[in-house]
């Protein structure tokens, strides 16, 4: 009621102002269409959005040496941060598939 007669007294008869703005469209694209902007590595947690390997199993597959990793560290810190090469993962997760593929028969 307030907020109704504030806009009388103004002498709009509307709630909407005189001059509206268009409204901006907004679109979403997935990352897969973004272009050939495909990361080379990418960190270990960010494996579970990609390809659904969590942090632990990263971790196991790369002690085995099936996947590539990559420690960035600046000398003298103890911390730094540990890559993961995209192509290997994707290598390993072929292999699999075509392992499946020769034992079942498909």
């Amino acid at each position: 009621m307030n907020n109704t007669r504030r806009t009388v007294e103004a002498g709009i008869d509307d709630k909407k102002s005189a001059v509206e703005k268009p409204k901006a469209r907004v679109t979403r694209r997935p990352q897969a269409r973004l272009g050939s902007l495909e990361s080379e590595f990418t960190r270990m947690q960010d494996l579970r959005h990609r390809f659904g390997i969590t942090r632990g199993t990263a971790y196991k597959l790369a002690k085995e040496g099936k996947i590539l990793t990559v420690s960035l560290r600046q000398p003298g810190c103890t911390r730094g941060v540990r890559l993961v090469s995209v192509a290997s993962v994707r290598t390993y997760i072929h292999r699999l598939w075509a392992d499946r593929i020769i034992v079942k028969g498909i």
